[in-house]
């Protein structure tokens, strides 16, 4: 997460850091997408090198983002993904009654060319 044009580790599709709760990827505009939560809120930024960035809330404000933590799966033998873990709460009038424990795993259909070969 090296906001002076680096995105991660070289060689990889996406990365994570900061104990799990940052993840990063080149998208195919050339922008570095980070996606982290801060201030009970799921935030993404996109930076394009050189230009800077800033991270913009995606959750409502009715909503309370915690426990959010990126995990890296696969390797050598299977096809990486990234496994998503966090904690949805309703801040309303009923937020005890409405909380969620979410997971999900994502993976790319990006290929990275001497992956291929």
């Amino acid at each position: 997460k090296d906001f002076d044009g680096d995105c991660g580790d070289a060689g990889k599709i996406f990365t994570v850091q900061n104990g799990n709760t940052e993840l990063y990827f080149m998208n195919e505009y050339n922008e570095c997408v980070a996606y982290k939560g801060e201030s009970d809120r799921f935030k993404i930024s996109r930076v394009i090198p050189g230009v800077g960035h800033s991270y913009y809330a995606i959750t409502p404000d009715e909503i309370k983002i915690s426990n959010l933590k990126f995990y890296e799966t696969g390797g050598i033998n299977a096809q990486e993904a990234i496994t998503i873990t966090t904690t949805v709460n309703n801040l309303g009038k009923y937020s005890n009654q409405s909380q969620m424990d979410l997971q999900t795993t994502i993976s790319s259909r990006y290929y990275l060319e001497n992956k291929l070969n």
